[in-house]
């Protein structure tokens, strides 16, 4: 139990409870001034530089680097020295770069034509990338051999061995 003995001491008390019920509402995002930088998709548009960095940093963590680089070049447009949007753009880039190089050059491609896959089709492929179905699939053929050499020992032994000399 905390004892306060000065107004004072009550006053800093409450300030210090409000700025961390503050962060935890905002690091939740149940304050209702975190809407506007965690819904980076609103109408308005932003009124300042940090309102552009922000919103560019929302959508790169969402893996959206095309549309934060548009927020970081509007950042730019209002401080053109501007090192954050700099990095940004470069750490976008390098980003992109990336996905191109391990999906194929398809990867940003907004209409790129998609397929539709079956329920079947989905079966079908999820079978033959299963790793524990093809290890089912060999343990049954591993079994089947040793049904077929137990099977061996009920019949008849014959053993046959043929020598031919000259001279």
């Amino acid at each position: 139990m905390i004892m306060i003995r000065s107004k004072h001491n009550i006053v800093l008390v409450l300030i210090l409870l409000g700025l961390s019920a503050g962060l935890l509402a905002a690091q939740s995002g149940l304050a209702g001034d975190t809407y506007a930088v965690s819904n980076p998709d609103q109408s308005d548009s932003p009124k300042s530089i940090n309102e552009y960095l922000n919103r560019a940093d929302i959508y790169y963590k969402e893996g959206r680097y095309r549309e934060a680089i548009s927020f970081w070049d509007r950042a730019l447009s209002v401080d053109p020295k501007n090192q954050k949007a700099t990095k940004g753009i470069k750490d976008a880039e390098l980003k992109i770069a990336k996905v191109r190089n391990f999906f194929g050059d398809t990867a940003f491609k907004e209409f790129a034509p998609r397929r539709e896959f079956s329920v079947e089709d989905c079966l079908d492929i999820a079978a033959e990338n299963s790793i524990s179905l093809t290890v089912a699939k060999e343990q049954i053929s591993l079994a089947t051999i040793k049904v077929w050499e137990a099977r061996r020992s009920f019949f008849p032994e014959l053993s046959l061995s043929w020598t031919k000399t000259s001279g």
